[in-house]
């Protein structure tokens, strides 16, 4: 299911429809587990995943949305074909996080750098 956030073509910043609730600690992109990316979508992708690792292409990284969420697994699949090897997939996202008794936080995105 899409975020339900759209990023501003101008400014890079998103544009949120709803509060995002999230894992403490984790770092939320947006549509980025959808099954096409545009370039500035995939770009983002990229340099957010170099940016969480420190550059460290077998870092674990954990993927996860929401409860039967199919988005976080392709997310897993795009940052394998850019070369990271340490991924994990939680399936029960923020849903299982939650039923578990474990706190949630709001996100905000990092926004996107647009080429100029």
């Amino acid at each position: 299911m899409p975020a339900r956030a759209g990023y501003d073509p101008a400014t890079g910043i998103w544009r949120l429809v709803e509060k995002r609730m999230d894992i403490p600690g984790s770092t939320w992109l947006p549509n980025t587990g959808l099954g096409a990316l545009e370039a500035p979508l995939q770009s983002y992708f990229a340099m957010q995943l170099r940016i969480v690792s420190d550059g460290d292409v077998g870092r674990p990284l954990i993927f996860y949305c929401l409860a039967d969420c199919w988005m976080s697994w392709n997310a897993v699949k795009r940052a394998a074909s850019l070369g990271y090897s340490g991924l994990y997939w939680f399936s029960e996202g923020t849903d299982g996080w939650s039923e578990a008794g474990r706190p949630l936080v709001e996100a905000a995105p990092p926004p996107l750098e647009l080429i100029k």
